[in-house]
């Protein structure tokens, strides 16, 4: 049973072209960091136009995943080739950009309901 678990983790990354590969997984990794770094800036600038705790907590909430992001928290050189830090980026990436997208729904909504509120 050890020497079946000890080679899965001493080979499982082995052979031809494997640095490439990791090499472009830790680069698509970077990209998808730099997109939740986009979010997180959009984010805390709409907060700094229009306060309002629930923005406040979201964009606490989002830097937090942004400074765990897995472009800088995993390595790529684990025994998967990097795979897991991609999906793991792809997935905090997403997380960010939902948060932002609700951020950003929500100003939408507010601007929708003051101009009624107005006119009654």
């Amino acid at each position: 049973m050890f020497a079946v678990v000890l080679s899965f983790i001493v080979l499982a990354c082995s052979g031809p072209r494997v640095l490439e590969f990791i090499n472009s997984n830790v680069r698509q990794s970077m990209l998808f960091a730099q997109v939740a770094a986009i979010f997180v800036v959009l984010m805390w600038l709409s907060f700094w136009w229009h306060r309002g705790k629930l923005n406040l907590i979201l964009c606490i909430c989002s830097s937090i995943f942004f400074a765990v992001h897995p472009a800088w928290t995993m390595s790529a050189m684990h025994g998967d080739c990097g795979i897991d830090k991609l999906r793991y980026s792809k997935f905090f990436t997403v997380i960010v950009g939902v948060t932002f997208l609700f951020q950003f729904c929500l100003w939408l909504w507010k601007r929708k309901i003051k101009p009624a509120i107005r006119s009654v």
